[in-house]
């Protein structure tokens, strides 16, 4: 009798230590588990602008050190979660890379100047900032800040002595500059991923273009604003590259004009192109475009005899970011209507 009850009381305590002990381990499990979900939830959580997109940042591989475009080393010693983007180009790369939550702060011209004015007056929670200045900017608490090599170098130099990294972007005079930047940024905020993405959609639309236009002979283009002085692009820019991958020859490049150029109604008789090149967001209706229908000096122009005006959207025509390849598809469109685009 006394070894049966030995025996049962055995076995009961085998049994409770076991359930005891699974029952520490389901807890120590979904402590763990809340534990990740919190820390990837403030870290890379999936809040893109399409929810087919999900962020891929990855906190490895910091601390990390990049040499852009302009040769200036920089080290990035942790996994950017404040992150300050000081130009439109920087603002939009991001806005597809990672979780919004992570920019610090934004310039306020991005509902007027980023290529996707929409996307940025949808979160009006973003902070803004109108001028790149030391104190504002580090007011943010950034942990990393994308700007540009020609800001503000006193401000960018009081930021870097706060032990806060800058990554300086150019202007770019290519769209191969333009990608390079994207895969660059992707890698200084652990979106190597996503980066990687974008590039492929970048060289999806311009190998679509070249393909359509493989036989298509090229055509004469002159890009001209006027708000009271006349000005053309000529080499030197990524608009000069945007016109040239879109099917056109820039008559402006190809007259040894450089960079933002002063151009004279007489100077574009001269060039006569087959099209004038203009921005605007309504067609023949855009103010621009307008202008040169109706200046009487430019009657004569054959672009304007026969309306032959190109309109792009000046947000994709000066985007420095995934978007400049929008401008190089719209205006293949139209310097080429036969194309298969």
């Amino acid at each position: 009798m006394d070894d049966s009850k030995n025996s049962s009381k055995s076995a009961f305590d085998t049994i409770f230590e076991m359930g005891l002990r699974g029952i520490v381990l389901f807890v120590a499990l979904m402590g763990g588990l809340a534990v990740c979900i919190g820390i990837q939830d403030i870290l890379a959580g999936p809040r893109f602008r399409n929810d087919s997109h999900r962020n891929v940042s990855s906190t490895v591989g910091f601390p990390k050190t990049l040499t852009p475009i302009d040769g200036k080393t920089v080290t990035i010693p942790t996994f950017p979660i404040r992150i300050v983007a000081a130009n439109c180009g920087a603002a939009d790369m991001l806005s597809e890379m990672i979780d919004i939550k992570r920019l610090a702060a934004i310039p306020y011209q991005v509902e007027d100047y980023a290529a996707d004015p929409k996307f940025w007056h949808d979160h009006p929670g973003i902070p803004r900032f109108e001028k790149f200045n030391a104190e504002r900017i580090l007011g943010f608490r950034p942990d990393l800040v994308i700007s540009s090599a020609f800001q503000d170098g006193t401000a960018a130099t009081l930021i870097e002595q706060q032990h806060v990294p800058i990554l300086n972007l150019n202007d770019f005079e290519t769209l191969n500059g333009i990608r390079e930047s994207i895969a660059l940024v992707g890698e200084a905020v652990g979106a190597q991923d996503q980066a990687k993405m974008m590039t492929r959609r970048f060289d999806a639309t311009l190998s679509e273009v070249a393909a359509a236009l493989k036989d298509t002979p090229p055509v004469t283009v002159v890009i001209y604003s006027n708000f009271g002085v006349g000005y053309t692009v000529g080499s030197g820019v990524g608009q000069d590259d945007i016109v040239t991958r879109a099917g056109g020859i820039n008559l402006a490049a190809k007259s040894g004009m450089k960079g933002n150029a002063q151009i004279s109604f007489e100077q574009l008789l001269r060039l006569d192109p087959d099209y004038i090149l203009v921005t605007g967001d309504d067609g023949l209706d855009s103010p621009q475009a307008k202008l040169v229908l109706n200046e009487p000096s430019l009657k004569e122009l054959r672009a304007v005899k026969n309306r032959k005006l190109v309109v792009v959207k000046q947000r994709f025509f000066d985007a420095l970011s995934q978007y400049a390849t929008q401008a190089v598809f719209d205006i293949a469109r139209q310097l080429h209507p036969g194309a298969k685009l």
